[in-house]
Formats: C-alpha cells, structure tokens, sequence
C-alpha cells in the first residue's frame, strides 16, 4: 500500500514540495565550485532533485535562475549569457538575474515582457564554492566562517572537491555517523591479486 504524501516518515524524496526538500531548502546549498562557473558561460545544475541555470555576468556576479524559459520550455542554460542577462536558445527572450524577461525579439506586445518572470534565486560566491538559496520567501544571512577566510598564514582552508554520491542527504549523514557498518560494508578481502569490497 502506497503511503500518503504528507507521510512524515519520508526523508528520502527532496523535491520542493516534499518535507525533506522544504526542509533543505531552508539553507544556503553548495551547488559548484566557483572556478568551474567562469564569466559569460550558463550552466545547468541539478540540486534538491530540480534542475536550475547558473551563470555568472561580466561584472563577475553570479546569478541563479529556473533551468526552463516559460515560452517554450527551452534550457535556459543553452542559452547565451549578454551582460548581467541570459538569453534563451529558442526565441531569444532575455532574462535578468533577478528572472524579469526584458525583452521578447518576436513579440508584437511591448508590454508582454513585463508580466513574464522565471524565478531567480539568492546566489553568492563565497569561500570558493558558489551557494544558492533555494527556499521560499527572503533568505537569511549567508554564514561566515572568518576562520577560514584567514589565510595569512599562507594556508587554504577550504578544499573544493566534487564527489557523487548516489543516495540522499539524510542517508549520507546517518551513514557517516554510523560505525556499527564499517566492518562489514568497508572490509577489503584480499584473494591473491584480486580485491574484493
């Protein structure tokens, strides 16, 4: 039997309107290393199971946005990125960082780009990582850790690998925490030279 949506048991699923994913969306999320978005090139992310545009415009600032334009359902990371603005691939309707559509190439209209938006999200570039808040209403204050802003002693404290792990948020935690599996799911069986995990 299918358990109902609102099942508060679920902390597997992290879309938007799932409770771990409301939950996450809560917190600024580390979404890419800040070298891989160079100035002028959109690129397409997926975080929190929903894919999201991310760009960084010629003043260096970087901006997040919905992954699909509203007119045709286009990737707006295929885009191109003019400005502080992206433009989408399909007709060429153009989009500010904060997701206002400025301009309609092929629409009659003048006053038609102004009722059409995608949403934008809170981006930052902080500590060599690129943060976005994804959730509902204002973000709060991006955290700081001034302990590793320091580096007067030569030393880079923040290291910035990406790392796939094909499971959830919750799961990764609770196995991270958990010691009991370590000698059974981290042994390695050596069998003359072949090694089994």
């Amino acid at each position: 039997m299918a358990k109902p949506a609102h099942d508060y048991e679920d902390f597997v699923h992290v879309g938007p309107a799932t409770l771990a994913g409301r939950y996450m969306r809560t917190f600024w999320q580390p979404v890419a290393a800040s070298r891989n978005v160079p100035t002028g090139k959109a690129r397409r992310i997926k975080i929190l199971g929903e894919f999201i545009t991310l760009y960084r415009g010629v003043s260096g600032e970087i901006h997040a946005v919905d992954d699909r334009c509203p007119h045709r359902n286009t990737q707006l990371s295929a885009g191109w990125v003019e400005g502080e603005n992206i433009r989408c691939f399909y007709h060429g309707w153009v989009f500010d960082g904060r997701g206002r559509c400025t301009e309609q190439p092929a629409e009659k209209n003048e006053n038609f780009a102004s009722k059409v938006n995608v949403r934008a999200f809170p981006a930052r570039d902080y500590l060599g990582l690129v943060f976005v808040y994804l959730g509902e209403g204002e973000a709060p204050e991006l955290p700081r850790y001034p302990e590793m802003e320091d580096d007067s002693a030569g030393v880079l404290y923040a290291n910035v690998e990406k790392t796939p792990i094909p499971c959830g948020f919750f799961q990764r935690v609770e196995n991270a925490v958990d010691q009991a599996h370590l000698p059974f799911v981290h042994r390695v069986i050596n069998s003359g030279d072949k090694v089994y995990h």
